[in-house]
């Protein structure tokens, strides 16, 4: 029993890491890649900061999609097991 809550402990902790990590990247390479094409345009078309601010707002766009859609299972999970807990205490 102890051993199969260690488990489950383990598991969590690298479940949380890897949904860490996966946020980060989620926020960190829209932002990098947006604002390099942006800034890449600026110096094609002489039009400063124009595209870097368009790349920039595109990438929060992005990221915040992202994270929206990595988030929403794990909440939709933890409303579900709520609402088993309340219905298990009502019965």
């Amino acid at each position: 029993m102890k051993q199969q809550n260690n488990k489950k402990e383990k598991f969590k902790l690298f479940y949380s890491l890897n949904l860490a990590t996966h946020l980060g990247f989620a926020i960190a390479i829209p932002i990098v890649v947006f604002i390099a094409i942006g800034s890449f345009l600026d110096n094609c078309f002489n039009t400063n900061p124009i595209f870097v601010l368009a790349g920039l707002f595109l990438a929060l766009a992005v990221s915040i999609y992202e994270i929206h859609h990595s988030i929403l299972p794990i909440l939709e999970k933890d409303k579900d097991e709520n609402k088993n807990k309340d219905e298990n205490k009502d019965s």
